[in-house]
């Protein structure tokens, strides 16, 4: 048998295919759908895979998925947490599988939660703005609405409003005109978000962290307001340009409300480089060298500051420690010592040196703005001519009461030389045509008894008067001992009328200058409340009330007379409404 001749050829492989991860999921994923993507060093003909997926928890590992197939995996996870997928890969042809290889990641599908850790204060005094966002989600980026004229409306309105920008593009649109109302919101942005182009005004914004999963659907909002412009400062009293008197008082007024004032003191004695800050509502400091500085702080209308008082500070200059008993406060928006309506400033100083003086004073608003243009007054104080009137009585406040007003004050820092023996108290309330006004003269005796009655029994209502006045020693002692003792006297008034007082101490060498004036108050009967209806043209709101009348008396003296609307009685009106 002939032999018949067979050609046979084989390979042998005996090396492991090496498995390769080209894709997997981010570690952590906010998907409950994870996808896998594997390669190996073998031909791709001749790969396959193994996979087994486990969801790990505190009781052990549960196999989720686990089977053998192609290159792409996709599988659907049950719900959040740990997860690890083992893969092999196989040779087709030999059955030879790679060393496993293992990915673990967490899985978090919940949405994401916004903190905003920086922004700009409020108010702020640069056009530029950055705000810091962070999120309960690694990996997320920011929408932000912004809005530049209608503050504070829901955040779901202006982002569905306002125009968004492509998630992906990168671009930022924004929509102006009667629908946008000034509106712009941008998406997919990284923080901090930032502004450089903030015009004065007030401004708002939402921003809201987004990932893949969603975005978040209560978004932190922010609204300020952007002030670049500084206050202007001026002085509406100040001392003599040549005085007996060891005691200064200043009267400065700001163009804007303001945070705090400050001033600088040169003299013999002192030379502060440095602003010494008034914070407020009032307080007293007393220098190294013994000056004493008082201030009180008020509204246009005289009314005294209503800033919080939370804290006390010292404040250091290059030459002078001033230990200061002032106050300042932080606003719920971070920004310290309300000043929404602080516009002016009572300051007096003592004792004074003899010789030249000089003073600088400036206001600073709540943004920082700082009046780059102080006041400056220059005066000169010659004790050689004394003796001579009083200085001027301190911070007088007013209360109403029934037929008359609790008008209450501190008695100057200076006595000129001789003793105070009566003070003099004027009230005023305008009318068309003229002006009313309503005096008394008190001893210096009776004011100081009056002042220990009221302000320790609180008889009128309270232990104090709202100007940090509890009828005890207060701001320091002049030269003739009168600045430690608070005055007070009732002084006849219109039920109705609108009064201001002011205050003038007497003495044999002369009268001193009247007194800053006081706050605005409405005399009334508590059991009646028609009373509280005014003649003055302050009370222009009540008329409808009422009918008010001008007159002039045989004396030649104008007075006026209101009387309730026919059938309008004291239940059907408010008394909170007529005296506020």
């Amino acid at each position: 048998v002939p032999w018949t001749e067979i050609d046979y050829e084989w390979s042998i492989d005996s090396t492991q295919p090496l498995l390769y991860l080209k894709s997997k999921p981010q570690d952590p994923s906010h998907e409950l759908t994870s996808t896998f993507q594997f390669s190996c060093s073998k031909t791709p003909e001749h790969c396959h895979y193994s996979y087994r997926l486990v969801s790990n928890t505190t009781n052990g590992a549960t196999t989720v998925s686990s089977g053998y197939g192609e290159d792409m995996l996709s599988v659907s996870l049950p719900g959040d947490g740990l997860y690890t997928v083992t893969a092999y890969a196989v040779d087709a042809r030999t059955g030879l599988a790679s060393e496993p290889q293992q990915y673990t990641w967490s899985v978090d599908s919940t949405l994401p939660e916004t903190y905003v850790i920086s922004h700009p204060a409020n108010p702020a005094a640069t056009a530029e703005a950055a705000f810091f966002a962070t999120s309960t989600k690694a990996r997320s980026r920011f929408d932000h609405c912004t809005n530049s004229r209608r503050r504070g409306r829901p955040s779901a309105e202006c982002f569905a409003e306002g125009v968004a920008k492509s998630a992906t593009d990168g671009s930022t649109d924004s929509e102006e005109g009667d629908g946008g109302e000034g509106m712009q919101v941008a998406s997919n942005e990284t923080s901090p978000i930032r502004f450089t182009n903030a015009e004065p005004g007030e401004h708002g914004i939402s921003i809201r962290a987004r990932t893949s999963r969603g975005v978040d659907g209560a978004p932190w909002e922010y609204a300020w307001s952007v002030d670049m412009e500084a206050p202007g400062t001026a002085f509406q009293r100040t001392p003599p340009e040549s005085t007996h008197l060891s005691s200064a008082m200043f009267f400065a007024w700001a163009s804007e409300p303001t945070f705090q004032f400050e001033f600088k003191l040169t003299d013999r004695d002192h030379t502060i480089d440095e602003w010494v800050t008034l914070w407020p509502p009032h307080g007293v400091g007393v220098t190294s060298h013994g000056l004493t500085f008082e201030y009180f702080y008020t509204d246009l209308d005289g009314q005294a500051s209503t800033t919080t008082s939370t804290s006390t500070a010292t404040t250091t200059t290059t030459a002078t420690t001033a230990t200061f008993a002032g106050t300042t406060t932080t606003n719920s928006d971070g920004a310290a010592g309300g000043g929404d309506k602080n516009r002016r400033v009572e300051l007096h100083l003592n004792p004074l040196c003899n010789g030249p003086h000089r003073v600088e004073f400036r206001a600073v608003d709540k943004a920082g703005n700082t009046d780059a243009s102080p006041a400056v007054y220059e005066w000169v104080v010659d004790r050689a001519m004394r003796p001579g009137a009083p200085s001027t009585p301190r911070h007088v406040i007013a209360q109403p009461a029934d037929s008359s007003a609790l008008v209450s004050w501190r008695a100057p820092f200076d006595d000129g030389g001789r003793t105070i023996t009566t003070f003099r108290l004027q009230g005023k309330t305008s009318f068309t045509g003229g002006n009313v006004i309503t005096q008394k003269t008190v001893t210096a005796a009776n004011a100081a008894s009056t002042a220990v009655t009221v302000f320790s029994t609180g008889t009128t209502g309270g232990g104090s008067d709202g100007g940090g006045r509890q009828g005890t020693s207060a701001g320091g002692g002049g030269s003739g001992g009168e600045g430690e003792q608070d005055m007070a006297a009732y002084i006849p008034s219109t039920n109705g009328n609108h009064y201001r007082f002011s205050v003038e101490a007497r003495s044999q060498a002369g009268f001193s200058r009247m007194s800053v004036v006081s706050n605005t108050v409405t005399p009334f009967n508590p059991m009646d409340p028609c009373s509280g209806l005014g003649c003055s043209n302050q009370a222009a709101l009540y008329l409808p009330l009422g009918a008010c009348f001008l007159h002039e008396t045989n004396g030649g003296i104008l007075e006026g007379s209101c009387m309730c609307r026919p059938g309008l009685d004291g239940k059907l009106m408010s008394m909170e409404s007529l005296l506020y």
